[in-house]
Protein backbone atom coordinates (compact mmCIF):
# COMPACT_ATOMS: atom_id res chain seq x y z
CA UNK A 1 0.00 0.00 0.00
CA UNK A 2 1.35 3.40 -0.72
CA UNK A 3 1.10 6.02 1.99
CA UNK A 4 1.20 9.67 2.29
CA UNK A 5 3.16 11.03 4.96
CA UNK A 6 0.62 12.46 6.45
CA UNK A 7 -3.24 10.93 6.99
CA UNK A 8 -5.58 12.09 4.52
CA UNK A 9 -9.30 12.75 3.89
CA UNK A 10 -11.31 12.75 0.98
CA UNK A 11 -14.32 14.29 0.57
CA UNK A 12 -15.96 13.60 -2.39
CA UNK A 13 -19.20 15.70 -3.72
CA UNK A 14 -22.05 13.35 -5.55
CA UNK A 15 -24.34 15.11 -7.61
CA UNK A 16 -22.44 16.54 -10.70
CA UNK A 17 -19.30 15.06 -9.35
CA UNK A 18 -19.66 10.96 -9.40
CA UNK A 19 -22.95 11.11 -11.08
CA UNK A 20 -22.95 12.83 -14.47
CA UNK A 21 -25.93 15.41 -13.21
CA UNK A 22 -27.44 16.77 -10.14
CA UNK A 23 -29.81 13.82 -9.84
CA UNK A 24 -31.72 15.70 -7.19
CA UNK A 25 -32.56 18.50 -9.91
CA UNK A 26 -32.98 15.71 -12.09
CA UNK A 27 -35.82 13.82 -9.92
CA UNK A 28 -37.57 17.41 -9.21
CA UNK A 29 -38.10 17.64 -13.20
CA UNK A 30 -39.51 14.37 -13.77
CA UNK A 31 -41.66 13.98 -10.46
CA UNK A 32 -41.91 17.02 -8.57
CA UNK A 33 -45.21 19.69 -9.05
CA UNK A 34 -44.08 22.50 -11.06
CA UNK A 35 -44.16 24.90 -8.13
CA UNK A 36 -40.65 23.13 -7.05
CA UNK A 37 -39.04 25.67 -9.54
CA UNK A 38 -40.05 28.91 -7.37
CA UNK A 39 -38.29 27.46 -4.35
CA UNK A 40 -35.28 26.66 -6.47
CA UNK A 41 -34.97 30.42 -7.50
CA UNK A 42 -35.79 31.70 -3.54
CA UNK A 43 -32.64 29.43 -3.24
CA UNK A 44 -30.41 30.47 -5.80
CA UNK A 45 -31.35 34.27 -4.90
CA UNK A 46 -29.94 33.11 -1.56
CA UNK A 47 -33.58 34.13 0.00
CA UNK A 48 -33.78 30.55 1.87
CA UNK A 49 -31.34 27.46 2.64
CA UNK A 50 -31.07 24.71 0.94
CA UNK A 51 -32.73 22.75 4.09
CA UNK A 52 -36.02 25.02 3.64
CA UNK A 53 -35.63 24.60 -0.48
CA UNK A 54 -35.42 20.62 -0.06
CA UNK A 55 -37.82 19.96 2.47
CA UNK A 56 -40.37 22.24 0.62
CA UNK A 57 -39.46 20.38 -2.88
CA UNK A 58 -39.41 16.98 -1.82
CA UNK A 59 -42.92 17.80 -0.62
CA UNK A 60 -43.83 17.96 -4.05
CA UNK A 61 -42.37 15.05 -5.62
CA UNK A 62 -44.78 12.09 -6.54
CA UNK A 63 -43.76 8.95 -7.35
CA UNK A 64 -43.83 5.56 -6.07
CA UNK A 65 -40.94 3.60 -4.45
CA UNK A 66 -41.09 1.55 -7.87
CA UNK A 67 -40.20 5.09 -10.19
CA UNK A 68 -38.16 6.17 -7.98
CA UNK A 69 -36.15 2.86 -8.45
CA UNK A 70 -36.26 2.88 -12.08
CA UNK A 71 -35.27 6.87 -11.80
CA UNK A 72 -32.44 5.82 -9.58
CA UNK A 73 -31.14 2.89 -12.02
CA UNK A 74 -31.20 5.33 -14.49
CA UNK A 75 -28.03 7.56 -12.84
CA UNK A 76 -24.79 7.43 -14.11
CA UNK A 77 -21.75 7.98 -12.76
CA UNK A 78 -18.39 9.60 -14.13
CA UNK A 79 -16.46 6.43 -15.09
CA UNK A 80 -13.26 7.59 -13.43
CA UNK A 81 -14.78 7.15 -9.97
CA UNK A 82 -14.39 3.78 -9.42
CA UNK A 83 -10.37 4.13 -10.21
CA UNK A 84 -9.70 7.16 -8.67
CA UNK A 85 -11.49 5.84 -5.15
CA UNK A 86 -9.61 2.38 -5.61
CA UNK A 87 -6.43 4.87 -5.76
CA UNK A 88 -7.24 6.56 -2.91
CA UNK A 89 -7.77 4.19 -0.75
CA UNK A 90 -4.41 2.49 -2.15
CA UNK A 91 -3.03 5.20 -0.67
CA UNK A 92 -4.85 4.60 2.87
CA UNK A 93 -6.52 7.49 2.28
CA UNK A 94 -9.82 7.94 3.98
CA UNK A 95 -12.77 8.34 1.71
CA UNK A 96 -15.93 9.77 2.40
CA UNK A 97 -19.18 10.41 -0.14
CA UNK A 98 -20.66 13.74 1.26
CA UNK A 99 -23.70 15.14 -0.63
CA UNK A 100 -26.18 17.65 0.07
CA UNK A 101 -28.74 15.23 -2.32
CA UNK A 102 -30.40 12.09 -1.14
CA UNK A 103 -29.17 8.94 1.06
CA UNK A 104 -31.44 6.67 -1.29
CA UNK A 105 -30.10 8.02 -4.50
CA UNK A 106 -26.43 7.37 -3.65
CA UNK A 107 -25.94 4.56 -1.86
CA UNK A 108 -28.23 2.59 -4.64
CA UNK A 109 -25.92 4.26 -7.51
CA UNK A 110 -22.51 3.87 -5.51
CA UNK A 111 -23.84 -0.06 -4.44
CA UNK A 112 -24.38 -0.76 -8.40
CA UNK A 113 -21.50 0.65 -9.33
CA UNK A 114 -19.67 -1.64 -6.72
CA UNK A 115 -18.43 1.35 -4.79
CA UNK A 116 -18.08 0.88 -1.25
CA UNK A 117 -17.53 4.00 1.02
CA UNK A 118 -18.58 6.04 3.73
CA UNK A 119 -21.90 8.23 2.61
CA UNK A 120 -23.29 11.60 4.71
CA UNK A 121 -26.29 12.35 2.50
CA UNK A 122 -29.77 13.91 3.51
CA UNK A 123 -32.31 10.86 4.35
CA UNK A 124 -34.90 10.63 1.82
CA UNK A 125 -38.29 8.46 3.31
CA UNK A 126 -41.00 6.80 1.67
CA UNK A 127 -44.51 8.16 3.63
CA UNK A 128 -46.76 5.88 2.10
CA UNK A 129 -48.61 5.99 -1.39
CA UNK A 130 -46.14 8.75 -3.94
CA UNK A 131 -45.09 10.89 -0.89
CA UNK A 132 -41.71 11.60 0.28
CA UNK A 133 -40.01 13.24 3.24
CA UNK A 134 -36.29 14.60 3.95
CA UNK A 135 -34.93 14.83 7.36
CA UNK A 136 -31.04 16.13 7.65
CA UNK A 137 -29.08 13.81 9.89
CA UNK A 138 -26.27 15.68 9.02
CA UNK A 139 -27.27 19.17 9.54
CA UNK A 140 -25.86 21.46 11.76
CA UNK A 141 -27.39 25.15 13.21
CA UNK A 142 -24.11 27.02 12.77
CA UNK A 143 -23.76 25.91 9.31
CA UNK A 144 -22.29 29.03 7.16
CA UNK A 145 -24.41 27.64 3.84
CA UNK A 146 -27.53 26.40 5.53
CA UNK A 147 -26.74 23.03 4.11
CA UNK A 148 -28.92 20.03 5.28
CA UNK A 149 -25.99 18.09 5.57
CA UNK A 150 -22.67 20.17 6.48
CA UNK A 151 -19.74 19.64 5.17
CA UNK A 152 -17.29 20.80 6.99
CA UNK A 153 -18.46 18.76 10.17
CA UNK A 154 -17.57 15.86 8.83
CA UNK A 155 -15.67 13.57 11.05
CA UNK A 156 -12.36 11.78 10.00
CA UNK A 157 -11.71 8.17 11.74
CA UNK A 158 -8.03 8.25 11.98
CA UNK A 159 -7.71 12.36 12.83
CA UNK A 160 -6.49 13.09 9.23
CA UNK A 161 -5.40 17.13 9.12
CA UNK A 162 -5.36 16.84 5.60
CA UNK A 163 -8.48 16.88 3.40
CA UNK A 164 -8.65 16.84 -0.35
CA UNK A 165 -12.13 18.08 -1.57
CA UNK A 166 -14.20 17.12 -4.48
CA UNK A 167 -16.82 19.48 -5.42
CA UNK A 168 -17.61 22.29 -6.92
CA UNK A 169 -21.28 22.65 -6.10
CA UNK A 170 -22.54 25.67 -3.46
CA UNK A 171 -22.45 23.11 -1.01
CA UNK A 172 -18.95 21.83 -1.45
CA UNK A 173 -17.63 26.11 -0.53
CA UNK A 174 -17.62 26.56 3.08
CA UNK A 175 -15.48 22.88 3.31
CA UNK A 176 -13.25 23.82 0.26
CA UNK A 177 -12.32 27.07 1.87
CA UNK A 178 -11.16 25.04 4.95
Amino acid sequence: MLRTAAPCHVLIDFDGTIASVDTTDALLEQFALPEWTAIEDQWKSGAIGSRECMVRQIDLVRASPEAMATFIASIEIDPGVPAFIADCRKRGFEVTVVSDGLDLTVQAVLARHGIRATVRANALRHLGDDRWTLTFPFAQTECRALSGNCKCATPSRDGASLRIVVGDGRSDFCVSEQ
